[in-house]
């Protein structure tokens, strides 16, 4: 297991030690959200942005609002970028069921070793704690940061394993992982915090993930019918 803390500028988790960079404003959060929004729309021609598709490019080709903005991306990491983005431009317009999240990010190139839930939660409240900074709020509150990481998920492997503590096989993690937060401005600034952070020999690339509006509704059935009972 991993222990994340915030330490003189430095990062500690799962026994690597990262060098943090200076934090976003939550000023500048803010106005990103809007411009980012704002040029959209203006683009579009249209006042409402339902399936907001303003945030469609934010975290994977727009590196000057990254805080880890060293080392700089090779060639073949921005290709891997652009790939991507053509990626989810190409499902969006395929599909208008598909909708942007402003809440929940998809993470790539995480560890795939001893780094599960634990240690992307970890990871998250890393964030929210750094976001409480700039927002001078006290950040030991242990209950708020519950409430505001939701849901953290780490896809697994599907052929390789390994041991756990106790002897047990258990899949490793795939590298690919979800994280949704209680508000947008939190997205965003794991967002903008976590993109290019090295935790393994490549850096991390975020994004805020697709949501299926049909796959939505069915949930939000199955809970009302578990409310229901």
């Amino acid at each position: 297991m991993g222990t994340g803390s915030l330490l003189k500028g430095e990062l500690e988790l799962n026994g690597r030690r990262l060098v943090v960079m200076q934090q976003v404003a939550k000023t500048k959060v803010q106005d990103v959200l809007k411009q980012n929004q704002a040029d959209k729309l203006a683009a579009a021609g249209k006042g409402v942005d339902k399936r907001n598709l303003y945030l469609k490019k934010e975290g994977l080709l727009n590196e000057g609002e990254w805080i880890h903005k060293e080392p700089a991306l090779t060639s073949k990491e921005l290709e891997q970028r652009q790939r991507l983005y053509i990626q989810k431009d190409k499902a969006l317009k395929a599909s208008p069921n598909l909708s942007v999240s402003q809440t929940r990010i998809q993470l790539r190139n995480l560890p795939r070793k001893d780094f599960l839930e634990p240690e992307l939660k970890e990871l998250m409240q890393t964030v929210v704690t750094a976001c409480f900074a700039a927002q001078n709020k006290p950040a030991n509150n242990r209950k708020a940061l519950s409430k505001i990481i939701k849901q953290v998920k780490i896809l697994r492997d599907g052929e390789k394993t390994t041991l756990d503590d106790v002897g047990n096989v258990e899949k490793i993690g795939s590298g690919i992982a979800f994280a949704e937060f209680s508000d947008p401005e939190y997205a965003l600034y794991a967002v903008q915090y976590l993109n290019n952070m090295n935790l393994t020999t490549r850096g991390l690339i975020v994004d805020f993930s697709l949501n299926d509006a049909q796959k939505l509704r069915m949930r939000d059935m199955r809970i009302e019918k578990q409310r229901e009972k």
